[in-house]
Order: structure tokens, then C-alpha cells, then sequence
């Protein structure tokens, strides 16, 4: 699923950044899910007793996301593409660059809307269709608000990662936040990609440290490497705004030059990333 803004054909507007950064995101012409808006949503046809396995990815520039279909609920197998112990949940809410696997049990017959609803933002969401066996021509239902939403500290990774026992060899601590130009987006106050590399040695334990002193959300996301946080393993983490906080851990052992940055891609294009340096 993702926005579909036609950035080529300048159609978005909103983007203009002085003064201040558009903290939050353009507006868009509507929002997709398998590149199809919501009037033409693409139909998922099931028998009752099927377990289906859906695998939602959240494509957008720089959109979050709840997820929820009516009638069902969720049993979330995978974050990341990584396995999880199974939790059973009625929504979720991914930022760009997070996945989920979702186990829907088939065991409400009828035709039921998959909706994608922007956090922020008027659009109409992204919809799919649950449609069982003979239901063809029903109306879908459309999904309840409220219920159980899947948080960080529901994931329990069913294998952690190896190498981080005991206190990190390297920690950084870093502050995510607008720059002073209005413009910029910057992390410690440096703009990408005129800022300095955070340095590692092959084998580091590496623990990075972060604070959100922006009134948005940034995913944040590490190329080459999955990290710890909390129980789960993931390689992108929602850094909730205003003071928000996320430590990641990571094994310091594909040696390279790798960038960790912000998955809102306008962040990003501002500044708001970092290389990890093997050095």
C-alpha cells in the first residue's frame, strides 16, 4: 500500500518548506493499496475455514498507516520479514518502510473492506475487498473503530539476534529534529550528507540511542542490518514525536558503508540521514 500522489506530474502541492518544514506530508490525490484507489479496490477471494496470510507493506513516501478489516482479526506472524510469536490484534499502525505478516482466519462468511486509514490526513483510505465464496454483489462491510492495536512491546521475536549480551561497545545517542533553516531536517543538528559518519569496527556491539525533539513520528531505518528493540528484531522503528525515544542494538558484521535515515523520503531528501562506517 502507499500514497498516490503523482509526484512526476506535480500534482501533490503542500511541499513548500519555507518558513517551516511541512513537519507531516503533502497532500495527495488518493491512497493505494496494490496501485489501486479505493473505487477500484482489488477483491481477495477466500472460502470460509481458510487461513490467509497477507503480507502488508507499507510502500508510501511518508504516510502511516492503520490497518484493520471488519469482521476479522489479525494474527501477526512476521515484523520486518523477520518471525514473531503469533499475537492476535484488531488493528496495526506501520510507518514507510515496515511490514507485517497477518494471518486472517476465514471464519465469518459475507464481504468485508481491508481498510488502510492515513493517521494523519484526509484521504480517503486504501481499501481492499474480503470476499468469500458466494458473497459476490454483497455491499462490504466496512470495519469498527477501537479494539486492540498492535504495539512494539507485543513482539516477541521467535530468534534474537546473537553477539549482544552485556554493555554495547559503541552507543550513540542521537537527536532527531528540524534544522533552523526551516527547511532541513537534521540528525544532532547535521545535515546529510554533510555530516559525520557514525563510526563501528566489525564485531561492535552497537547500540544507537534515539530522541525525537519534532512534534512527528520518523521511521527510522538501518540498511544491511536488523536490530534489536525490545523483544523484536526489525530494521525500521517508529520514533514517536514530541520527546519520543527508541533504542536499537545491532551487530556490527556486514562491513561496508550503510545508511541509516529517516524512511519519510521528504526527511530524508532534507538531510535526515547518517552513514554507519566500518572502519
Amino acid at each position: 500500500m502507499g500514497d498516490g500522489g503523482m509526484m512526476g506530474g506535480n500534482q501533490m502541492g503542500g511541499n513548500q518548506m519555507g518558513g517551516m518544514v511541512d513537519v507531516y506530508r503533502p497532500p495527495y490525490e488518493g491512497m493505494l493499496l496494490n496501485g489501486r484507489l479505493a473505487e477500484n479496490a482489488p477483491t481477495f477471494e477466500v472460502s470460509e475455514g481458510d487461513r490467509v496470510r497477507f503480507r502488508f507493506v507499507n510502500a508510501s513516501s511518508a504516510t502511516m498507516f492503520d490497518v484493520r478489516t471488519a469482521g476479522h482479526r489479525f494474527e501477526v506472524s512476521h515484523a520486518d520479514g523477520r518471525p514473531v510469536e503469533p499475537v492476535t490484534v484488531d488493528s496495526f499502525a506501520f510507518g514507510p518502510g515496515e511490514r507485517y505478516d497477518a494471518i486472517v482466519t476465514a471464519d465469518n462468511p459475507g464481504s468485508w473492506e481491508i481498510a488502510a486509514t492515513p493517521v494523519r490526513g484526509s484521504e480517503t483510505p486504501a481499501r481492499g475487498i474480503l470476499q468469500y465464496d458466494g458473497s459476490e454483489g454483497q455491499s462490504p462491510k466496512s470495519p469498527d473503530t477501537g479494539g486492540r492495536e498492535l504495539q512494539y512491546g507485543d513482539l516477541q521475536a521467535v530468534e534474537s539476534l546473537d553477539g549482544l549480551d552485556g554493555s554495547p561497545d559503541r552507543t550513540f545517542d542521537l537527536s532527531l529534529s528540524p534544522g533552523g533553516d526551516g527547511y532541513s531536517w537534521t540528525i544532532d543538528g547535521q545535515v546529510y550528507p554533510d555530516a559525520d559518519p557514525l563510526s563501528v569496527h566489525q564485531g561492535d556491539h552497537v547500540r544507537i540511542r534515539m530522541t525525537n525533539r519534532s512534534p512527528v513520528r520518523h521511521p527510522m531505518h538501518l540498511h544491511g542490518h536488523f536490530f534489536q528493540v525490545g523483544d523484536a528484531v526489525k530494521d525500521t522503528v517508529v520514533v514517536p514525536g514530541h520527546m519520543g525515544q527508541a533504542t536499537i542494538d545491532f551487530r556490527a558484521d556486514n562491513p561496508g558503508d550503510w545508511l541509516f535515515h529517516c524512511h519519510n523520503l521528504y526527511h530524508l531528501e532534507a538531510g535526515m540521514a547518517r552513514e554507519i562506517r566500518y572502519t
